[in-house]
């Protein structure tokens, strides 16, 4: 699967400039768990310059509340007021033509909930855990008949798919050609985990 496959492209972002307030309500108000920060104005197709989570927001924004401990709370500095000082600068960010696979390990590794994509600079999308996820759980019968659609314009139509589980065993590519043409075409199928040719021979 490629990232601008399985991407949001409905896409809330905020200027390093607003208010951190702003920023909390968009936080809030859409149920996301972070936001590109983007120069100039808000919004899609701008550059991204950073990120803001909502770890961000926890770690700088809140106070105690002194009912909860017999010890007074102690000052700390003034909150931020505006998103730049807040956000994580130069953030990761991937492209549209990226292996999902690949976006998603870097997302488990740093425990990150969603990166923003580029392309050329621009902000067009998000890529979020829950994204992938969905795209995981697309039903079998839909993958078959994706798959088959997909091998038959390739010139494969003969060729038999059953899926489970969002595994495809492919039986009729014989040889090891063949089973490299089944899995190359057959992993680019939304929703295949994997793709296994019982016929063929090495």
């Amino acid at each position: 699967m490629l990232v601008r496959e399985v991407m949001s492209t409905s896409v809330r972002s905020v200027s390093a400039g607003a208010a951190v307030d702003e920023a909390m309500l968009l936080l809030s108000t859409h149920r996301i768990t972070s936001l590109p920060v983007v120069d100039g104005g808000a919004g899609v197709d701008g550059r991204v310059v950073g990120i803001l989570s909502e770890a961000d927001v926890l770690r700088h924004v809140m106070s105690g509340d002194p009912r909860a401990s017999l010890r007074p709370v102690t000052s700390r500095a003034p909150a931020a007021r505006v998103v730049r000082e807040l956000m994580t600068a130069e953030p990761y960010l991937t492209r549209p033509g990226a292996d999902v696979r690949e976006v998603a390990d870097a997302m488990l590794a740093h425990g990150w909930k969603s990166v923003p994509v580029v392309d050329a600079g621009a902000l067009v999308g998000v890529l979020s855990r829950s994204d992938v996820v969905r795209a995981l759980s697309r039903g079998d019968e839909a993958i078959a008949a994706d798959l088959a659609e997909a091998y038959a314009s390739i010139g494969r139509a003969s060729w038999q798919v059953r899926v489970d589980a969002g595994v495809a065993q492919v039986t009729g590519p014989v040889t090891a050609a063949e089973q490299a043409i089944a899995r190359s075409s057959g992993l680019a199928v939304l929703g295949v985990r994997d793709v296994v040719c019982p016929d063929a021979v090495s």
